[in-house]
């Protein structure tokens, strides 16, 4: 996210009032999306996390691995991973490699996702999906030894990585950041990209000099699974080539258009019976733009947020909402309650 005189988007910079999109970089890449001083006393220089993979005390859905030995921040994932553990359902660990860098461009973060297209028992075909989808779906791990997704955070960033829900002033939670970093990379996101002011689906431009940490193939110009379900508020299909062929100013029009929805039978039941609209704004925000609910969909506190394009400091969210868990449903998730 950027900083408020900017707007912002996934990749922010901290922001005192509006926070845009602390949400980091979502930078979407389904694979075969400040303060001057860190509050990191002790963060490796190792990339690599991959001999490093930390299990979770009743949790096997989830393990991690991060660059740092800061009991607070492993505390901080295994928490965060937990929330997310009461509601999905899958019997294949999904591997989170967290890693704290210094210096991501002034922004707080960003998703990569892992993925895989045409698998055996894929719902869709030429369609990327996220890994840990992926996996669930076939109950099995399509690529052994490689992490599900790579989330990279801003060691410079003033975090507050308690588990209580109560940061000080200035800070951004940890928790409510990677709950909705997690999200992304278990699917809630676009491939959609601008490449000379024409529009694309299947995009992924590798920056800031991380290199993630599983191999990067050609996108082929395909969309995600959550790409399947955009429309325009004509109901006209994106995904849809004859409509809106691939590398086109018509697909470039679309994606800021401000008038792009989900059109999941099970999020526009939660939402009332009415699709949801989607964060389109008329100058494309890479990371941002088609990957988030719409600017103020929902006020301060409504768990739904944890999906919107901006956020305030201190602001707490820490479970998922109705209508996010409802959009992880409509592109394969299983979604358990929590109470059984």
């Amino acid at each position: 996210m950027k900083n408020s005189e900017n707007n912002i988007r996934f990749r922010c910079k901290k922001q005192k009032k509006v926070a845009p999109s602390i949400f980091l970089a979502v930078l979407i890449c389904f694979f075969t999306s400040c303060s001057d001083n860190s509050t990191l006393d002790s963060v490796s220089d190792m990339e690599d996390n991959s001999d490093n993979v930390i299990p979770i005390p009743d949790n096997d859905m989830f393990d991690f691995a991060v660059n740092s030995d800061q009991p607070e921040i492993e505390s901080a994932i295994a928490h965060t991973l937990g929330i997310w553990s009461e509601y999905l359902e899958t019997n294949v660990t999904i591997r989170v490699n967290v890693v704290f860098l210094p210096d991501l461009g002034g922004f707080l973060g960003r998703s990569i996702p892992n993925g895989v297209k045409n698998f055996e028992g894929a719902p869709l075909q030429d369609t990327w999906y996220p890994l840990s989808l992926a996996n669930a779906l076939v109950g099995e791990n399509l690529k052994d030894n490689e992490f599900d997704m790579d989330i990279l955070i801003n060691s410079n960033t003033d975090w507050y990585f308690g588990i209580d829900g109560n940061p000080g002033t200035g800070q951004y939670d940890f928790v409510t950041a990677l709950l909705h970093e997690v999200c992304h990379s278990l699917g809630f996101g676009s491939l959609a990209g601008l490449n000379e002011n024409l529009g694309i689906f299947g995009d992924f431009q590798a920056d800031d000099g991380y290199i993630p940490s599983f191999p990067v193939p050609d996108l082929e110009g395909l969309p995600s699974v959550y790409d399947t379900y955009l429309i325009t508020g004509q109901m006209e299909v994106l995904s849809d080539s004859e409509l809106f062929p691939n590398n086109s100013v018509a697909l470039a029009d679309a994606f800021t258009s401000d008038d792009l929805f989900f059109s999941g039978n099970g999020a526009s039941l939660e939402n009332s019976g009415q699709e949801p609209k989607l964060f389109a704004p008329s100058i494309f925000l890479d990371g941002s733009s088609i990957s988030h609910l719409d600017q103020g969909s929902f006020e301060t506190g409504n768990p739904n947020r944890i999906m919107d394009p901006f956020f305030i400091e201190q602001e707490v969210i820490h479970e998922p909402g109705q209508l996010i868990l409802a959009f992880l449903r409509d592109i394969g998730w299983t979604i358990v309650s929590p109470n059984g």
